[in-house]
């Protein structure tokens, strides 16, 4: 029988019992199950350890007070270098490590989805509470692919007893549960695998490394309040000494918020772009539907939208983003004809079909990590949230795809090789001192 409470019983409880902790970051991080992705080399891991770090030693976050207390750390891969990076961010932010409740823990190989796995997480949890007598208030889980187990996070059915799990874990303990996730193969299309993990979280934080030494961060998605706070950090090298001598290891600085105002002109650049491939993806559904269109067609009905622009303009717009949209595997030119690839959870937006349109296109579903295959259907493009076939302009209060609002210098380009960001967030070691 499954136990009921009535709404007098609900309101005596919200008068006079204990407040339930709400935010571990206001207005970032809720207590719930929450998701913080972005490309390899973003910075992602740092941010989490950075958040870790303050978690554990009371410290601001941006501009904002964090919840004290104790933190676990579940990592599924390099748990050797997490560790260092761990030791090295606590120092460069003038804390001694053996004075912070943070402890580590490998992922349970049968994937956090399973009950077992859940099990063992929460156990450890209330275990580092018992030592540490603070009540644990974040558990980060990096990352989300290597600590899913072996389905593929395309299954709905997989990524739903995933987000399950990590809401269970929030609930019992009241505290953020923060997976650490990767974008898919196109960058500005959202993160990887089924659509049920930006659903089921209750905050979506989207890490982008600019085209300086700036990266920056998004508030995508906040269940219950308002989303789009946005941060700039940097990342640098700090070094550490361990018994095999001297190692230089990824941290973040700088982490500051940003205002509405800041860095408006390189901002207004990076959404204006995004706008152009949007306006292109439309205009070749508009012409070409689910059979394409050839490019010379579609060109006619780009240099159209495009009327205020000189002709040589018109040409080399439409050139590099063709080229560009080509190489993300956005779409496929066979000779003279152009057909729309849309991959995973990618969205086209046509913010220029002025009437409602039923739209077929050729979906190709990302690479599996686990399964490495590629399954390829057609059939109508599912309505979404954030997805607008109509022409009109989204809202885009949920979506996966909606432009970023992020400020100057944030680029798309892929990983840098500058060794002071590092080759990766798994690995945020730089180089090891001679």
């Amino acid at each position: 029988m499954i136990a009921y409470v009535t709404l007098e019983e609900i309101e005596r409880s919200l008068l006079h019992d204990k407040p339930r902790r709400r935010f571990i970051i206001p207005g970032v991080l809720p207590a719930g199950p929450c998701l913080l992705y972005g490309a390899s080399g973003a910075g992602k891991t740092g941010i989490a350890i950075r958040t870790v770090l303050a978690a554990s030693a009371g410290l601001q976050w941006a501009d904002r007070s964090i919840e004290h207390g104790a933190v676990l750390y579940v990592c599924g891969e390099d748990i050797d270098g997490a560790k260092e990076r761990l030791v090295a961010a606590a120092r460069a932010l003038g804390q001694e490590p053996g004075t912070l409740h943070v402890a580590v823990m490998p992922a349970p190989e049968a994937g956090i989805g399973k009950t077992e796995s859940r099990h063992a997480i929460t156990g450890a949890a209330r275990e580092l509470s018992r030592q540490s007598k603070l009540p644990v208030v974040l558990i980060v889980v990096d990352t989300l692919a290597a600590c899913f187990g072996e389905k593929s996070q395309d299954d709905a059915s997989a990524a739903s007893e995933y987000m399950n799990s990590a809401d269970r874990i929030a609930r019992d303990l009241g505290c953020c549960v923060l997976s650490v996730h990767h974008t898919g193969k196109n960058e500005d299309a959202g993160m990887r695998g089924s659509r049920v993990f930006f659903d089921r979280a209750d905050a979506v934080v989207k890490v982008k490394r600019g085209q300086d030494e700036t990266s920056f961060l998004q508030v995508e998605k906040l269940r219950n309040g308002p989303d789009g706070a946005r941060f700039a950090f940097t990342i640098g090298g700090d070094e550490i000494q361990i018994a095999g001598g001297p190692i230089s290891v990824q941290v973040i600085r700088d982490l500051r918020a940003l205002t509405d105002n800041t860095d408006s002109t390189a901002d207004a650049r990076d959404r204006r772009k995004q706008t152009i491939a949007d306006q292109m993806l439309a205009a070749l559904v508009r012409v070409g539907g689910a059979t394409g269109a050839s490019v010379e067609a579609w060109q006619t009905a780009c240099y159209d939208l495009w009327s205020d622009k000189k002709s040589e303009t018109k040409r080399k717009l439409f050139s590099k983003t063709k080229n560009q949209m080509q190489g993300d595997g956005l779409l496929t030119v066979e000779g003279e004809n152009v057909t729309i690839t849309v991959t995973g959870d990618a969205m086209v937006t046509p913010l220029v079909t002025q009437e409602p349109e039923n739209v077929t296109v050729t979906v190709t579903n990302p690479l599996s990590v686990e399964r490495g295959d590629s399954a390829r259907a057609t059939g109508p493009l599912p309505k979404q949230k954030g997805t607008d076939l109509s022409g009109k302009n989204p809202k885009y209060e949920e979506g996966i795809g909606k432009p970023t609002g992020f400020p100057p210098g944030c680029g798309t380009g892929g990983p840098t090789n500058d060794p002071a960001r590092g080759d990766g967030d798994a690995d945020g070691r730089l180089t090891d001192a001679a």
